[in-house]
Order: C-alpha cells, then structure tokens, then sequence
C-alpha cells in the first residue's frame, strides 16, 4: 500500500516594483485616453472597448454580420520617453478568436504621432501569441533596449480580408524596466484542473519553440481543458510547450503523475517529460529532458478522454523539477491535443499501515463516498488542493460514508486518521 502526503500547497514569487514608462488598461473604456490614437489605412474597421469580460480591453474584429471587411487599422501609443530606462521591456495580454491574420506589434522612433504609419519606420516586435479560443496570453518580455530614446511610439496592427478575419483583444499593455524573472516554486501535491480558465495559474507557463500554435484553455462542456492545435485554415510547422512550475522535493519519495488526455486528426503524438535543470523560463532545449511518454496510456483518437494511469517520475532527493507537455506539428498535418486534470502526487511505503486493509470507492465519485478499514479509524478529513480543509468527520468506527455531492468537481486529498498509528491518504476525484 502507498501512502499519499498531505502537503500544503506553497506558491513562492518575487514581486519587484519597478519603473513604469507607459501604463494602459482600458479600465476606463476609453480607446483613445492617455494620448493613445487610432489610424484607418484601409476600411473603415476600428479598435473599440469590449466589456463583456472581467475588465475591459481593447478589441477589433473585421466580421459585421453577414460579411468580412477587408481592413487595416493601427494602435499607436503616445510617445514615449525611454532615454533614462536601463533596460525598458514592454508586456501585454492578447486573445483571439476565428480564422485570419496574427496581430502584430510594431516600435519606432520615428513617427510623428499622427497621420499615416507608413510614412515612419517600424520595426516588428516578437511576442507570444494567443493560440485562440478567446484565451488570454501574456506577451512575454519585448526587450526595448534598442530604443533608449525620446519618442518612443509602440503600435498594434491589424489586418482582416474580405473573406476572413480574426477577433482580436489586447489589454494590460506596460512599458516598465525589467525584472529578474523567479521561478514559481511550489511543494506536492499539485493539480492543474483549468476551471480556473487560466492556463498559466499556479506558475504554468508556455514555452513556443516554433510557429505560434498555443496552449489555451477552451471549453468542454460544463468543463475546462488546456488545447493545442497548429491548424488555422492550413497546417503550420510548430513545437510548444506546457511546463509545469518548479515541483519541490522533499527527501526521496515516489513521485507519480497523472492526468487526462485526448485528441483527433492525424500528427505527432503528445510527449510528456521531466527535468531537474530547467530553470523555470527560457528555451527547454537548454535543459535535460527525462521522456516519460511511454509511461501513460493515450487516448485513440475521436476527442476520446483517457486516464494516463500512474506515470513514476525518476527518483530524486531534494530537488526541483519541472514536467512538460511536448506538442509538435509539420506543415502538412497535426492532432489537436487536449489535457486536464493533471496531478503530482507523492508516495512513499507506509510501514504499519500496510497491515490495514483500507477500502475507498467508488472513485471516481459524484456523491456518496464509502471508506472502511478492518481497524477503527478516528476521523475523516478532505483537502482541496491547496491543502485546506474543507470537510472533517470524527467517527471512531470502521467505516463512514462522505456525501461529497455539494463540492465543486477536481481532485481531492481524503486522509483517514487512526488513534495510534499514522493515517492513510490518498487522492479522490469528484465528478
């Protein structure tokens, strides 16, 4: 028998307040506050305020029911002074949805802060994009180090035709001196379940190596899943990665993996890996990757979810490691992936417990959960994931029945407390 640690979920982060050079958040739903301007050089399309979120953003689609409109329309940022920055790095959020042309970004130093963009000189900016499904991305670090100038102008450019055209939203846009990038470091068990609809919480990031297929989280249902895809209106060679944040070991215990996946169209297969000398941001090429892939049962295809069943990671002693999902596309095909309900647990032998007959079921459960052991059992309790508490039961008894029926669905720590010897623990999940 293996016993699960029950281990309060920790988030560790450096926040630095650093120098803001140009701050805009759309909060006050105007387009054009704090000096930003607009410029139509074809059509008549033009960004506009969208509320329908958490907060509002700017937002610019070419669609009008029933046809698209070929267009381009620019967001030119005020001029920016940058010439006492040591090292000014622009970030922003985007979101996107439908078929059509990437957004980009663009810097000069050369604009007039009027009139048409084409008679100044841009420079395009590289910047990660969202993979679709209106799923917010963070831009990652611009480096603006080249433009330590006065009359620095950022712009947005978008493009539609007649016969397609991307929804396009930015917000959160920041030019600001760089901060040192820590790692999220957090401690077992950890789960990413995405009914958050956030596929960076809990220090997840993105890592795309090549073309700009995204991880992002869509809809299933009543349900959340991370997905990828390299197909919008043709194929696109890509490699993206979904990483984990930095998991802490504490001595040397069996660390497993589980989660859920499925996928359809014809492509490479999703690879699942492990290192211990990524540093938590950057090129994973420049890490040692541990493949765990053949470990896990895949799903045959046709959206068909499966459980990986237990992936062991490698053993290791007082580290960090990082796992990731791989996904690879060609030019000429690729499967859409999906994932959820991703779990590292950690386990150990149990010494005396393993002379306890202990029985859970059903699991997974929807309301009633039955627990009996051959010995009494002082008491029950139920941990979310972050380590609270959220249902304990004193019994003295061999067996009890939970009704888990009025908790959210995602995965759960139930431990059995005895009176004089150590509980046993295990992972639930609630359907």
């Amino acid at each position: 028998m293996k016993k699960f640690y029950t281990i309060i979920l920790l988030v560790s982060m450096a926040f630095v307040v650093n120098a803001q050079y140009l701050s805009k958040d759309f909060d006050d739903s105007n387009i054009t506050s704090g000096g930003w301007t607009t410029q139509n050089v074809v059509g008549a399309i033009n960004w506009t305020i969208y509320t329908g979120g958490s907060t509002p953003c700017a937002s610019i689609k070419n669609y009008v029911d029933p046809d698209n409109f070929l267009c381009e329309t620019w967001l030119i940022s005020p001029a920016v002074n940058l010439s006492s920055t040591t090292q000014p790095t622009l970030t922003f959020k985007n979101a996107c949805n439908y078929t059509g042309d990437v957004l980009t970004a663009y810097v000069s130093t050369n604009y007039t802060g009027s009139g048409a963009p084409s008679a100044a000189t841009w420079t395009q900016l590289t910047f990660s994009l969202s993979g679709g499904g209106f799923a917010w991305t963070n831009s990652g670090d611009v480096d603006l180090s080249a433009y330590k100038t006065t009359g620095v102008y950022i712009a947005f450019k978008y493009t539609g035709s007649a016969t397609d055209g991307k929804t396009w939203e930015v917000d959160d846009i920041l030019i600001a001196e760089y901060a040192p990038f820590v790692p999220v470091i957090a401690t077992l068990p950890q789960t990413k379940d995405f009914n958050d609809n956030d596929i960076n919480s809990g220090g997840w990031t993105i890592e795309s190596v090549t073309g700009s297929a995204n991880w992002f989280v869509a809809t299933l249902g009543a349900d959340f899943v991370a997905k990828i895809t390299n197909y919008s209106g043709s194929y696109s060679a890509a490699e993206c990665w979904y990483i984990s944040p930095g998991i802490k070991i504490v001595g040397t215990p069996e660390v497993i993996l589980t989660f859920r996946n499925a996928f359809k169209y014809t492509g490479d297969p999703l690879l699942v890996l492990v290192s211990n000398n990524y540093t938590g941001e950057g090129a994973p090429s420049a890490a040692t990757w541990t493949d765990l892939t053949s470990q896990a049962t895949w799903s045959a295809g046709e959206w068909a979810f499966v459980a990986s069943g237990d992936v062991t990671l490698p053993t290791y002693t007082n580290d960090t490691v990082y796992v990731a999902f791989k996904y690879t596309g060609s030019a000429t095909d690729g499967s859409t992936w999906e994932l959820d309900d991703i779990s590292l647990t950690a386990s150990s032998s149990v010494g005396e417990n393993d002379k306890v007959k202990f029985e859970m079921y059903p699991n997974p459960v929807t309301d009633k959960l039955s627990i009996k052991s051959e010995v009494n059992f002082e008491s029950v309790q139920l941990y979310n994931v972050t380590g609270e508490i959220v249902l304990e039961k004193y019994c003295n008894s061999r067996s009890q029945v939970l009704d888990l029926s009025k908790f959210d669905k995602g995965v759960y720590i139930i431990k059995v407390n005895y009176l004089n010897q150590a509980g046993i623990t295990s992972k639930i999940v609630i359907e």
